[in-house]
């Protein structure tokens, strides 16, 4: 049976007839939805809306909620919900999944294949911050509560089917606190739908604000944070059947609102939409392996650990190099400051579980800091960099690197001058047939100064002072196909990437 993607006052599922609900389609319904008997089914890889009561008089399998490799469906119904409902989760293998019970009375037998192919699922105890795998068949998985799933390595991917009463009232689960596992609480997404952590409802006062979504893709595994403005969770959406962690700082009840159900992000992860916070992304990256951490300037904002500004550091895995800031003693991998005035502020920046090797640190969404100057500085090399003109510094590091790595400096029209100006008015640097060539004019032809040259890891390969003159030359020849060159005179400085 097929319905046009409109506004229904009701709709009964006959004897013999389905109706299918295909990716791209969504069906709102202002009344009721009744399957009449054991011969009526439906299938849902679209979006469903139901003001009134969903009615199931036949067996589980008679309603299917479909979840493939592009697209998982979605159910949002406002009224009671009556009968049993199947719902799919798509699950591939060789990494963790987390993922939470869609259905009431679920047991870990859903997720259990004759061990073919094997398959293994625990769950986070949090007062010692430890996974406890559950090896019985039969053992119950709670609405509310999360857990991580594995399948074995070299299989292909498998449908998990979980069968029972679907849930559209809010819940309320119990926060853990106080334990020496850092406070976190692995919760469940218990509707069939997403949900949206920008929901008002959220009671989430007893917890820092941010939510974590592990994602194997992201990273090569890691956690999307969000914090109700900033991060790399799209929108703040929660997908249907995934478990997320928050931080308590109390404990007490975490009330998972049923207002929040949402049909968007009905897939399990899309890319991130940015929202113009005033937020810049800092991404770590070595070989495969990356980390993020977000640090900006809300209105709100302040010197001390701020609800849903800042965000605790959770580590992703212990092979994984990891990025954050600290404030309070707190380790943070979003990190929400004071709004910024005239005076610099610098933030340090810290980097765990280093391996040798060669890394790239960047910045994004520089746009979200107009007229505000971004430098980079390495404590290792001495060197510094202008990320809003090269957002991306490239270096070697060694397990013996201090943990406290770089600084980062933000400055509001650093030095009284816009930044345009110290580049395409005042100073300007080239080579040319073997020699650096400075030129200087307006209040920087009257400053001395000095130069530092720069290869691309970040050495030193030269420095000297630089006398108050319209133009000065300097012979230089080098092996390196680029230099950086930094010139600073009485307090501005720009940095020049030049190719030899």
């Amino acid at each position: 049976m097929f319905l046009p993607s409109l506004l229904h006052a009701q709709i009964t599922i006959k004897q013999n007839m389905g109706l299918r609900v295909l990716e791209e389609d969504e069906i709102r319904v202002a009344g009721n939805v009744n399957l009449e008997d054991a011969t009526s089914s439906v299938s849902l890889d679209g979006n469903m809306s139901i003001s009134g009561d969903l009615s199931n008089s036949a067996n589980a399998s008679n309603f299917i909620i479909e979840s493939d490799a592009n697209n998982t469906g979605s159910l949002i119904v406002d009224g009671a919900i009556i009968g049993d409902y199947t719902v799919e989760r798509y699950v591939t293998s060789n990494t963790w999944h987390f993922l939470s019970a869609t259905v009431d009375n679920l047991t870990t037998r859903a997720f259990y294949f004759d061990e073919n192919p094997l398959t293994y699922i625990a769950s986070y105890n949090e007062p010692v911050g430890t996974w406890d795998f559950i090896s019985g068949l039969d053992e119950s998985l709670p609405m509310g509560i999360g857990y991580k799933f594995w399948v074995a390595e070299s299989k292909a991917p498998i449908t998990a089917y979980m069968e029972g009463e679907l849930k559209s009232t809010s819940l309320s689960v119990d926060l853990d606190y106080g334990g020496v596992g850092g406070n976190w609480n692995l919760i469940g997404n218990p509707f069939p739908s997403a949900v949206d952590w920008d929901d008002e409802n959220w009671l989430t006062t007893n917890t820092t604000g941010a939510v974590y979504i592990w994602d194997s893709t992201f990273n090569n595994g890691d956690y999307r944070v969000y914090n109700g403005s900033t991060g790399d969770l799209t929108n703040g959406v929660i997908p249907m059947s995934q478990s997320f962690f928050v931080s308590a700082t109390s404990s007490g009840s975490f009330n998972i609102p049923a207002s929040a159900r949402t049909h968007e992000g009905s897939n399990f992860y899309k890319s991130t939409k940015e929202k113009g916070s005033p937020f810049i992304k800092l991404q770590l990256n070595h070989q495969t392996k990356g980390n993020t951490l977000f640090i900006g300037f809300p209105d709100n904002g302040t010197a001390h650990f701020d609800f849903r500004g800042d965000a605790h550091k959770l580590y992703s895995a212990a092979d994984v190099p990891q990025l954050f800031a600290i404030e309070d003693g707190e380790k943070l991998c979003i990190n929400a400051n004071k709004p910024l005035g005239n005076e610099m502020i610098s933030i340090p920046l810290y980097i765990d579980q280093v391996e040798n090797g060669e890394y790239s640190l960047s910045m994004s969404k520089g746009e979200n800091l107009p007229g505000v100057q971004i430098v980079l500085k390495d404590l290792k090399t001495g060197f510094q960099q202008d990320l809003k003109k090269y957002p991306t510094y490239n270096y070697s590091a060694s397990e013996s690197d201090e943990l406290q790595r770089f600084v980062i400096a933000f400055h509001q029209n650093a030095y009284g001058f816009e930044e345009e100006e110290i580049i395409d008015d005042l100073v300007g640097i080239y080579y040319a047939n073997g020699v650096i060539c400075i030129t200087s004019k307006g209040v920087a032809e009257f400053e001395s100064g000095d130069l530092h040259v720069f290869n691309l890891l970040g050495q030193e390969i030269h420095s000297q002072g630089i006398a108050s003159v319209e133009l000065i030359r300097i012979p230089f020849n080098s092996d390196q196909e680029y230099i950086i060159v930094k010139l600073i005179k009485n307090g501005f400085y720009i940095v020049e990437k030049i190719k030899l």
